[in-house]
């Protein structure tokens, strides 16, 4: 007896079937989100998605944003910053860079780190550098 047998709807199938035309999903944003150097925070941008920026740039501010040794798995990434300000401060700041970015050796080359040292005892410290996978120069002030 065909109808209400072995399957729920009977021995055959009822209906036809159409085809479905799929759409192909929008592209993956390139890069990293955009991390503000002055806030430490991901920036909107004006249609409610993150900012982006090259994933290089992405990975040299998160660490030259995380003190060294605050990595819970990671105790050896990350920037000490010397507490003192005194007539070596400049040159301990700036091997202070270049230890916490030797990680990134293969992808990266230091153009500079000049150290702006203020009256008011604040301090900037700005990285050029070269990004080597792709030839492009980047900018990062902490």
């Amino acid at each position: 007896m065909a109808g209400l047998g072995t399957t729920s709807l009977g021995w055959v199938a009822l209906g036809y079937g159409t085809p479905v035309v799929a759409t192909a999903p929008p592209p993956l944003p390139v890069g990293s989100p955009y991390l503000n150097t002055t806030t430490r925070d991901y920036v909107v941008s004006s249609d409610g998605g993150l900012q982006r920026m090259p994933s290089l740039r992405h990975r040299v501010v998160m660490l030259l944003s995380t003190e060294l040794g605050s990595a819970a798995h990671e105790p050896t990434i990350g920037v000490r910053i010397p507490d003192k300000i005194d007539q070596s401060f400049v040159q301990r700041a700036q091997q202070s860079v270049r230890d916490c970015l030797a990680i990134l050796a293969g992808e990266l080359r230091i153009d500079s780190i000049p150290v702006d040292v203020y009256p008011s005892g604040r301090v900037a410290i700005t990285v050029n550098y070269t990004d080597l996978t792709t030839g492009n120069s980047g900018t990062v002030t902490v």
